[in-house]
């Protein structure tokens, strides 16, 4: 869940979905519109192991032109095609340029590397940030994949909303205003995503790292 900063499905929860879907002849679908192409080549549901029956993709899916997609099983998805039972239009559903953009960024990324340097810089952002908030000794956390993570001032792990709500709103708005004067730009939103990506480099993470250092000890001594 990237709306809420980055909450991890627990393990065998997806399993789980899919089972009880199966079982109830219901639709399982992933929204895949922020997991889809990070995580791995095919999504979350890659990723995980769990194919859902249909699934929605944007944004990453043309590195940033218009353009969406929705993917599913076979049965399901021909009730849209022409003379079907359901009509389907989009504004850029012939759009050349887009399609051609989209093409392009699917070739990149069908190897998986952009994926695994996204896990890997995000990995490095987590676990320096932690080293930081112990040695300030300070209740907060991140948690972050594919490039993408949530700052919360809490000290229990956030697995869903309701934990994610507990976190302290008032003191992140201080932390991300600390960032902001030395110009790192978060999201001024304490349940909402942050995001590196595969332009930004090590030496990126590092500068990334040492402002969220500086940020943190203010908001400690402003707290005594």
């Amino acid at each position: 869940m990237f709306n809420i900063g980055c909450a991890t499905p627990r393990e065998g929860y997806l399993e789980a979905l899919r089972e009880m879907t199966e079982a109830n002849d219901v639709l399982l679908i992933f929204d895949e519109v922020i997991s889809g192409f990070r995580l791995s080549p095919g999504g979350a549901q890659e990723y995980y192991g769990v194919t859902p029956d249909l699934a929605t993709f944007a944004k990453a899916i043309a590195n940033g032109f218009p353009l969406s997609a929705v993917a599913g099983r076979e049965d399901i998805m021909k009730i849209t095609q022409p003379g079907g039972k359901v009509g389907y239009g989009g504004l850029y559903n012939g759009s050349q340029s887009s399609l051609a953009a989209c093409c392009a960024t699917l070739d990149i990324l069908a190897d998986g590397h952009v994926q695994k340097y996204l896990n890997d810089v995000t990995d490095r952002l987590v676990a320096g940030f932690s080293e930081i908030s112990q040695d300030l000794e300070i209740e907060v956390r991140m948690q972050g994949m594919a490039g993408q993570f949530g700052v919360y001032f809490t000290d229990h792990e956030v697995v869903d909303y309701r934990t994610a709500v507990t976190a302290d709103s008032r003191i992140f708005k201080r932390f991300q205003n600390g960032l902001l004067r030395r110009k790192i730009y978060t999201l001024p939103l304490p349940l909402f995503h942050h995001g590196v990506s595969a332009a930004h480099s090590s030496d990126d993470i590092e500068i990334i790292l040492q402002a969220m250092r500086e940020s943190l000890r203010e908001v400690k001594e402003a707290s005594h």
